[in-house]
């Protein structure tokens, strides 16, 4: 993917690949995500739908709550980097 938004063009943290459930809630409402990538920087997620890039979103999962941003989006795949690494 094309990724000229100004996401670095090397991850300064490991990725680990899974297929987790959560959910991200952004200003439009709650959409459930599935976790394809995550770092403790961000994730790579799969929506039912097109999410918006370049808004903040809270990443939920498991009752952690992460504040994030859509960084890119490319039909229903999208990439967060999150503010604060989450615990």
């Amino acid at each position: 993917m094309n990724r000229t938004d100004g996401q670095r063009g090397s991850r300064a943290a490991q990725r680990d690949h899974v297929l987790l459930s959560a959910t991200l809630v952004i200003r439009d409402g709650s959409h459930p995500v599935r976790v394809r990538d995550l770092s403790r920087d961000g994730a790579h997620i799969l929506a039912d739908e097109a999410l918006p890039s370049g808004v903040d979103a809270i990443f939920r999962r498991e009752g952690t709550f992460t504040a994030a941003r859509i960084v890119w989006s490319k039909g229903t795949e999208a990439g967060l980097r999150f503010y604060h690494q989450p615990d």
